[in-house]
């Protein structure tokens, strides 16, 4: 029997396709979750039982973390050279 994890939760649903593009592009098969909820948000609050959820098989789970790990420290990085650039055009 295949166990399925929720390895992570996403800000909404356009965020949780990106993940699971970048997933794919690994090779690991990934699944939203919570994506019809995430559309209600204004009527229900936003939090993690009802923003998107990735879901991953469980033996997938550990590099799939690793490489959504991964995908936030470059979008950190990312941020502050542009926050980097900013503060030299001043």
């Amino acid at each position: 029997m295949v166990k399925i994890l929720d390895i992570a939760t996403a800000r909404d649903a356009a965020e949780a396709h990106f993940w699971i593009s970048v997933l794919a592009q690994e090779g690991i098969e990934a699944h939203v979750s919570n994506e019809a909820l995430s559309i209600g948000i204004g009527e229900l609050p936003p939090g993690p039982a009802t923003n998107p959820g990735i879901l991953v098989r469980e033996e997938d789970a550990a590099r799939a973390r690793a490489v959504l790990a991964a995908l936030a420290a470059a979008e950190v990085q990312a941020e502050d050279e542009e926050a980097d650039e900013e503060d030299d055009d001043e």
